[in-house]
């Protein structure tokens, strides 16, 4: 399988494969860290982390700057400023209602709202896709960095 092209002379998968393995490192710190019950300041058990400092939602902060240099760097930048920042802000608004939607869905945990749930997860999905026409190389490589991010994480939570 041949890697996507993002720039003349990079490839998503040569951009994404340190920080990939990376994340794979500390999703793999976590996991021992959680069943050996070390500190829940680092390592929480709840869904989501519960706010410990070990785990990988914090990477993309890190990931996101040093794709976008990356890529700058190699010539692959938005066409147009301002419209790659209204999209940006147009895929954040969207985000943002997706969030409201599915949270809302949840005022009753026994008997949670699915069209709302579904509806918060469509406008996630679709707030990246907005996002990405702002610029297409970088919004590739963010989400096949997701995928490598997350893929690993279904697994392990499928094997518990």
């Amino acid at each position: 399988m041949k890697d996507s092209p993002v720039g003349p002379s990079l490839s998503i998968g040569k951009l994404i494969l340190v920080p990939a393995v990376i994340t794979l490192a500390v999703t793999i710190l976590r996991l021992v860290g959680e069943l050996e019950n070390w500190s829940p300041v680092f390592f929480n058990k709840h869904a989501g982390g519960g706010g410990a400092l070990i785990g990988i939602s914090w990477l993309p902060i890190i990931f996101g700057p040093y794709f976008a240099w990356k890529l700058a760097t190699a010539g692959d930048r938005p066409a147009n400023t301002g419209k790659a920042l209204g999209a940006i802000l147009v895929g954040l608004a969207v985000f943002v209602a997706g969030g409201f939607a599915f949270f809302v869905s949840l005022r009753n945990p026994r008997s949670p709202n699915v069209l709302m749930m579904l509806l918060g997860v469509v406008l996630w999905i679709g707030s990246g896709f907005i996002a990405r026409t702002a610029w297409r190389g970088l919004g590739s490589t963010l989400f096949a960095y997701a995928f490598a991010a997350r893929i690993p994480v279904l697994i392990v939570m499928y094997r518990r």
